[in-house]
């Protein structure tokens, strides 16, 4: 009969063009909330953990979401002097619905032979520093934050992935739930990290064609004898 009931209702939402509703809190490891009405451009319920370098706790959101959100897999960025954040989100479409406990994996931190620039701060720009990247990091991105009020909350540069430099452009309300909105995402292939920066050493005089070598020969003879 609950069954029933539930399909009925989720029938009901189908036909008169209603949202969803999803439990919308956030909270250390977990959080639960009544869940509340969501607006019309959000169909579907997320969970999502977000892993920050800078703290030392892992927190959960949940909320409405488009559910392109959850197709992205693990969003990561190294943003410089060893700093980082990951998320991770599942979504669930249903009425009613609980999206699945979402799993952050053991990350990967192997350098890949690419570098960014990379920082963080809460001002508009931030003076960047040279960043190593880490496993599927191929790309470099720089975004400014804005708060509800569009006000600029922050600004981030470093390595990420493509997927990760899509998400971005494709939804300006950001990927960290730490983030309300995003502009001015840039996003380029990340440069090769150089082995050595020493200068290249002075040709051999004997590297020297043999034209060059006699000449070279005859000077020395004539400063000899001079």
């Amino acid at each position: 009969m609950k069954f029933l009931l539930g399909l009925f209702l989720f029938s009901v939402l189908l036909t008169t063009g209603a949202s969803i509703e999803c439990e919308i809190c956030k909270g250390v490891n977990n959080c639960t909330s009544k869940r509340e009405i969501c607006p019309e451009e959000f169909y579907a319920c997320s969970s999502s953990l977000l892993e920050n370098s800078k703290v030392k706790d892992v927190y959960m959101a949940k909320g409405c979401a488009n559910p392109e959100i959850c197709l992205f897999g693990v969003i990561a960025m190294t943003d410089g002097n060893g700093s980082h954040i990951r998320q991770v989100a599942t979504c669930c479409e249903e009425y009613a619905c609980n999206p699945a406990a979402p799993i952050l994996p053991e990350r990967n931190t192997r350098a890949n032979g690419k570098i960014c620039p990379g920082c963080s701060s809460n001002k508009d720009d931030c003076s960047a520093a040279v960043t190593e990247c880490i496993g599927s990091e191929t790309y470099c991105v720089s975004y400014v934050t804005l708060s509800e009020k569009n006000v600029v909350i922050g600004s981030r540069k470093g390595c990420t992935r493509e997927r990760t430099c899509t998400h971005l452009k494709t939804f300006d309300g950001g990927i960290f739930h730490d983030v309300n909105h995003v502009k001015n995402v840039q996003c380029t292939p990340a440069m090769a990290a150089t082995t050595s920066s020493s200068p290249s050493p002075s040709p051999s005089p004997l590297s020297l064609p043999l034209p060059f070598r006699f000449l070279l020969l005859a000077l020395l003879l004539m400063k000899l004898l001079l």
